[in-house]
């Protein structure tokens, strides 16, 4: 596997956009909307093969389990990544259409979310 590949499977990242929270916005009022408006900050699909998704989220997994920052790289934009102590984690998967699968990895977490109770 080549570095530009490397680079270019480095660059994905999962869109944690959900229909339900979106009707639920839809409900409140403009100013309510207007403060919660979620940002996107990167949205990239890209087709590569088994082992070239895999090695991906084994980067990322390794990070994870060091509590590591990684980054996101994609057209000369820089996204550095610090989730939380803990997270939510969502797995969905289903068919899309006959002979199409879909497998989502989704992760949430709110800023500074330590978790827990800690004695010092």
């Amino acid at each position: 596997m080549t570095n530009e590949n490397v680079q270019k499977q480095n660059e994905l990242i999962v869109n944690d956009v959900q229909e339900t929270e979106q009707a639920q916005e839809e409900k409140q009022p403009k100013e309510q909307q207007q403060a919660k408006q979620k940002r996107v900050y990167l949205d990239y699909e890209e087709r590569m093969s088994l082992e070239g998704a895999a090695s991906f989220l084994e980067t990322i997994v390794s990070k994870l389990k060091a509590g590591q920052t990684f980054t996101l790289t994609h057209a000369g934009q820089t996204y550095e990544i610090t989730p939380a102590k803990q997270v939510g984690l969502e797995v969905k998967y289903e068919q899309k259409k006959e002979g199409k699968y879909k497998l989502e990895l989704e992760l949430e977490w709110r800023e500074g979310d330590g978790g827990g109770i800690q004695i010092g």
